[in-house]
């Protein structure tokens, strides 16, 4: 069973909805916003619900799944549910069955689905511009970071689309500034992570990933990254110590290595020891 499998409560099927009906929600209102978990008329479903444990199938459920196997790259192993809507923290599958979404599409969704201040926000600027290059200046994307400026340890931002872009962008933030910080040519260039740790799945980022599985299919990646126990301060400094490391990677809280916690002497001491380094 992979990671999300578990992340879907399913509920009771909806009562009294229709087979064979479309799945199609009414647009939200801003008035309609009160909490994630709103209680909104569910979308009827489009096969026949089976109450039988365990559940089987439907033909519409079937459809898309063999339709995926067909057509697309089989990249993850997912759970047979094909969800069609969803309102707040509630999900609703092609047959009309009811989920707590407790996966939040791995953890990005803070606003739940359908959130009436987000979806009008969409529209307008979609209505208004809906893309543009950094080539040229962009209002909207200057205030982003501006805020984030002010609220935040940072001094400047860089915008990505995903965390392991973020963490691409890292490894060359981290190398370039120890190479303007040695200008003699000895600046360090390695990179310290830790054990049952994720960073993404682009080749920089897979390579600061523990996990051989993730790895191994496209080895050889890049080198020059070394892993210590999680939460080990002593370990994590003798390797800092070792003038090799140009930046270290710790997650606070491991999502993908099963929602593992550092405690906050250990991860805060890291994090202590890196910046002493002039290593962040």
């Amino acid at each position: 069973m992979n990671s999300l499998q578990s992340s879907f409560l399913a509920a009771a099927p909806i009562a009294g909805a229709g087979a064979g009906a479309g799945v199609r929600l009414a647009a939200p209102t801003r008035r309609a916003r009160v909490s994630a978990c709103l209680a909104v008329p569910p979308p009827p479903p489009t096969g026949a619900v089976s109450t039988g444990a365990p559940r089987e199938l439907s033909a519409a459920s079937r459809a898309v799944i063999e339709d995926e196997a067909r057509y697309l790259v089989g990249t993850y192993n997912r759970s047979k549910v094909v969800i069609v809507s969803g309102r707040g923290c509630k999900l609703y599958d092609i047959d009309g069955r009811e989920y707590l979404d407790l996966a939040a599409g791995i953890a990005v969704n803070a606003l739940g689905h359908g959130d009436p201040d987000l979806v009008a926000a969409s529209a307008n600027q979609a209505a208004t511009l809906v893309h543009i290059s950094n080539t040229v200046y962009s209002q909207p994307q200057v205030e982003l970071a501006k805020r984030l400026v002010e609220t935040s340890f940072a001094d400047r931002v860089f915008l990505a689309n995903t965390g392991t872009e973020a963490n691409e962008a890292a490894i060359k933030f981290s190398r370039k500034f120890q190479r303007v910080a040695h200008p003699g040519g000895d600046a360090p260039v390695e990179f310290l992570a830790f054990s049952n740790c994720f960073h993404g799945r682009t080749m920089g980022a897979l390579a600061l990933t523990s996990k051989s599985q993730y790895r191994e299919p496209f080895e050889p990646v890049m080198p020059g990254v070394t892993f210590t126990e999680y939460g080990n301060v002593e370990e994590a400094r003798k390797v800092i110590r070792s003038g090799k490391i140009a930046a270290v990677f710790v997650e606070p809280v491991q999502g993908e290595g099963g929602i593992n916690s550092a405690t906050g002497s250990s991860c805060w001491g890291c994090g202590w020891l890196a910046t002493r380094l002039e290593l962040s």
